[in-house]
């Protein structure tokens, strides 16, 4: 049955399914039409719909399925207040050429480090670090347009080599328009993608890193996070230094 899905999940008729409920303004989502996919896979070998969670619950123990075997969100080690690990990454730079620089490099002496943020004031440093793909058409695909700007279905496989991660870092800055404050680095795949390893950044998550201690880690809420906690962290944090 799970092999099932997964040829189902992978076929041209699903993915189209999958494409037109990810498009920019549709009011369902992948996960409505992964749902449905299960469904009908229990129909197909005569079980009944009341079995869905059990079936759930036999995919996460043998991890055959898609969303299994490539979901990799972890919880992670790294607590507030830990010292942050210092990794090896690719920094991009704004003419497009590249250079090696570890993390910790990028931040300065009393001013929070935000990664994978936006620009909340002149207090804070930004850099955002490119990882592994959450949906990549060779693992996890789910043809989705949601998010992207002209409309087209993000179609790329899992880069297995440093300069396709940059090809399409680069690419992610040229749709989505990065600020130009915004250092841009980028998880090396040939390094096992250390940031991966020490950070456990997938698919999303945002940190404030300041004099090399972790000082906040977001908490993923429905497969999304409130950015708005972050900017009300650093309101408080400024407030605090500045009596």
């Amino acid at each position: 049955m799970l092999k099932r899905e997964n040829e189902l999940r992978l076929s041209q008729s699903v993915q189209k399914r999958f494409e037109e409920a990810e498009r920019s303004g549709s009011k369902t989502d992948w996960i409505e039409v992964a749902e449905q996919i299960q469904l009908e896979v229990l129909r197909e070998f005569n079980v009944l719909p009341k079995a869905l969670h059990a079936y759930r619950c036999a995919a996460n123990d043998h991890g055959i399925s898609l969303y299994v075997k490539y979901n990799r969100a972890r919880k992670g080690d790294l607590k507030v207040g830990s010292k942050a690990p210092d990794v090896s990454l690719i920094h991009l730079e704004k003419d497009g050429t590249t250079r090696a620089q570890s993390l910790l490099e990028t931040q300065q002496t009393d001013r929070p480090l935000v990664i994978a943020g936006e620009q909340f004031s002149q207090e804070n440093d930004f850099a955002f670090v490119y990882i592994e793909e959450a949906h990549a058409k060779d693992e996890w695909p789910i043809s989705s347009s949601r998010y992207t700007p002209d409309n087209e279905i993000v179609d790329v496989k899992q880069p297995k080599l440093a300069s396709q991660r940059v090809d399409l870092a680069k690419r992610f800055i040229k749709t989505f328009g990065l600020g130009s404050d915004m250092k841009v680095l980028v998880d090396n795949p040939e390094l096992g993608n250390p940031f991966e390893a020490a950070y456990a950044p997938w698919p999303i998550r945002l940190y404030v890193i300041e004099n090399g201690i972790v000082q906040y880690i977001s908490a993923p809420d429905e497969c999304t996070h409130d950015v708005s906690e972050l900017r009300v962290w650093l309101e408080q944090r400024h407030k605090v230094s500045s009596t």
